[in-house]
């Protein structure tokens, strides 16, 4: 029902060569938008403007090869457009759900179900049938459970024809549809009645009435009850809001999924830009320095010009080269002074 697509990067570099995206789009049953999207996703590069009116007066274009350095997925899946998953969920055929009086052919896990919770004794301080090993069904009596397995034997029997799956873990009954798993139970409503206890205080318990529901747990969680009609009565409208519920779940992640790959990127580029202006303000900084030590040359050799009327010629010699050493430009070895560091003066290598 949700058709998800996959396609390479290559194939999709292909096809926008071949024909406009206006085009393209509509085979794809996408918005030009979100064709777009897809290639600055995925770093495909798309034609110029005013490319395909060169083609068709058969004038020179500029062909952009695709980016063999992208190191994302090379599969892309997208879906194509869904106006509303209620129009899409409108269009399956219901499906025959009677619900039998007694159990015929039932599936495995309501069998053991069925063999597990009849061993438990009822009392209005134990009226939960649950077991870690089998489906949990939550219910007050005898006459509820044996309705309640007949309601979930046609409830999985008619989800298996949607091409949903179902397992029961820890007695958990988790089902599945487009990746997406929810967990389901069936259970006896309570009414909640209040009063006040023998201490005169404000009281109130929970009194099972006789009522179904098939519910979805979680913070996105759904009901279905007994009312005007009986849940046997309501199993396909029940497995047909399913299907949008999962069609809706599964389109709002992958949404969620483009989102961050989007953002991914987009701090991927920022991080790479600041790369290049933090390596200017270094080679800035750097150079910053390199003006001070070449003035601070400058200086020095003023000084050792005028010094060298009260120095002897070994001084002199040791300082000129002393200052060659320090000068950025010239930057010459130096015997000694090469174990000290050229911005702190300070002693930096071991000496042996």
């Amino acid at each position: 029902m949700l058709k998800i697509n996959t396609l390479s990067r290559k194939e999709l570099y292909d096809h926008v060569w071949s024909k406009p995206i206006s085009t393209l789009s509509k085979e794809f049953d996408l918005s030009d938008l979100e064709l777009r999207k897809i290639c600055k996703e995925y770093q495909i590069p798309l034609p110029f403007q005013g490319h395909w009116s060169k083609l068709k007066h058969s004038k020179p274009v500029k062909i952009i090869p695709l980016n063999e350095d992208y190191k994302g997925s090379d599969m892309i899946q997208y879906v194509p457009k869904v106006k509303s998953t209620k129009e899409l969920v409108k269009k399956l055929k219901p499906i025959q759900t009677d619900v039998p009086l007694k159990l015929t052919n039932p599936l495995p896990e309501i069998l053991e179900a069925e063999a597990k919770l009849k061993e438990y004794k009822f009392s209005n301080w134990n009226r939960v049938t649950q077991s870690s090993e089998v489906m949990s069904i939550k219910v007050s009596n005898f006459k509820l459970l044996n309705r309640a397995l007949r309601i979930m034997d046609i409830f999985l029997k008619s989800i298996i024809k949607r091409a949903f799956t179902y397992e029961v873990v820890y007695g958990s009954l988790r089902i599945e549809k487009y990746n997406i798993i929810e967990t389901i139970n069936c259970r006896e409503l309570n009414n909640r009645k209040f009063f006040k206890d023998k201490y005169g205080w404000n009281s109130s318990s929970l009194t099972p009435n006789g009522l179904l529901s098939i519910n979805i747990e979680g913070y996105r969680s759904k009901q279905w009850k007994d009312g005007k009609l009986k849940l046997e009565e309501q199993i396909d409208k029940i497995v047909l809001q399913l299907e949008d519920y999962f069609l809706k779940h599964k389109l709002q992640e992958i949404e969620i999924n483009r989102y961050w790959r989007e953002v991914e990127r987009l701090e991927k580029e920022r991080l790479a830009r600041q790369k290049v202006i933090q390596n200017d303000i270094d080679e800035f900084k750097k150079l910053r320095m390199h003006a001070r030590r070449y003035h601070e040359c400058q200086m020095i050799r003023d000084y050792i010009n005028a010094a060298s009327k009260y120095r002897d010629e070994k001084w002199i010699q040791w300082a000129n080269d002393a200052v060659d050493w320090y000068d950025p430009i010239i930057s010459k070895p130096h015997a000694k002074l090469d174990y000290a560091n050229k911005v702190t003066l300070d002693l930096v290598k071991r000496v042996h």
